[in-house]
């Protein structure tokens, strides 16, 4: 038996045949309506030519060419268009049934497999090995105890706590970024360093740099005092300055910026607290060499400005 074939399957001969005879069908009649307009041009202008000009008109001579070519353009431009979407439009019309027929369900794939299926002999039944006893499962150990032990963080000695608050005098002060950087790593020194960071930043903005401001020396009984939480007459000593300028135009920024003033009360409160430890067991040219430090230097310059000592 013949496989029957649809009838929108063409050999590549018919439906050359079919395009040749398509183009002659769709020329015909354009060819017919350009002859007659090119005839119907040539009897108006010389059927009626107008008045006589001795000379040669060149602009009536290029209207007549526009009038004859033009119309004929405009029809073969029609032509090939109608042509073009006629060729693009013909290839998918043998596609429309092909898809039909590829979305078509093929009932009889479906009983042949079960064919196939059925003839298939049953597996046969394989023995299962009985089950042993499994030994209980160790417990899981604590991550904890697998991690790696923390590294331990080196005590913060006196000399490098000065070394620190009066921070590196230069790119070469290898020691001061060293002290610096061990500082850091202890969460109450790094407090008080940073805070005596950012209330040196803003001094500097009113031209108060601590290289120039040096206090009078304080006896290190008075700095005892101090940590004891004494005040009054035995502070009197400390935060004397040659220019009393400084203090005035740091208590004028106290009261004008809100900024300033908190960042002074946060550096004051931090260094309180750090000298209160460093006091304890301190020697007294460890007191003097602290009072020296830029971080004591603007200490005792917003403590008196703040009227910290009483």
């Amino acid at each position: 038996m013949k496989p029957s074939r649809s009838p929108s399957s063409n050999t590549p001969s018919q439906a050359s045949q079919n395009t040749a005879g398509g183009l002659a069908a769709a020329m015909r009649l354009p060819l017919i309506a350009g002859g007659l307009w090119v005839i119907l041009s040539l009897v108006m202008i010389f059927a009626f030519p107008g008045e006589p000009r001795t000379a040669f008109d060149g602009l009536r001579f290029m209207v007549a060419v526009l009038v004859i070519i033009l119309p004929l353009g405009l029809i073969g431009l029609a032509v090939l268009l109608s042509r073009i979407a006629e060729v693009v439009a013909t290839p998918t019309a043998p596609l429309v049934p092909a898809a039909a027929e590829t979305r078509a369900p093929r009932p009889a794939a479906a009983p042949a497999r079960k064919a196939d299926a059925e003839d298939v002999p049953p597996m046969p039944a394989i023995a299962m090995p009985a089950a042993t006893s499994r030994a209980p499962a160790q417990p899981r150990q604590p991550a904890h105890e697998s991690a790696p032990p923390a590294p331990e963080v080196q005590p913060l000695s006196r000399a490098q706590m000065v070394r620190a608050l009066n921070f590196p005098d230069s790119a070469e002060d290898y020691a001061g970024f060293e002290a610096l950087s061990n500082a850091l790593t202890h969460p109450r020194a790094r407090a008080v360093v940073q805070s005596a960071q950012d209330i040196l930043t803003l001094l500097s903005q009113d031209g108060l740099y601590m290289d120039d401001m040096r206090p009078y020396a304080a006896d290190p009984g008075a700095w005892r005092a101090f940590a004891a939480s004494q005040r009054g007459a035995v502070l009197e000593s400390i935060g004397r300055f040659p220019d009393e300028s400084a203090l005035s135009r740091a208590a004028a920024r106290l009261k004008a910026d809100a900024i300033f003033r908190d960042t002074a009360q946060h550096f004051l409160r931090n260094f309180d607290q750090m000298f209160r430890d460093f006091e304890n067991g301190a020697s007294d040219d460890d007191l003097q060499l602290m009072a020296e430090t830029r971080s004591a230097r603007a200490f005792v310059l917003i403590g008196r400005a703040a009227g910290s000592f009483g």
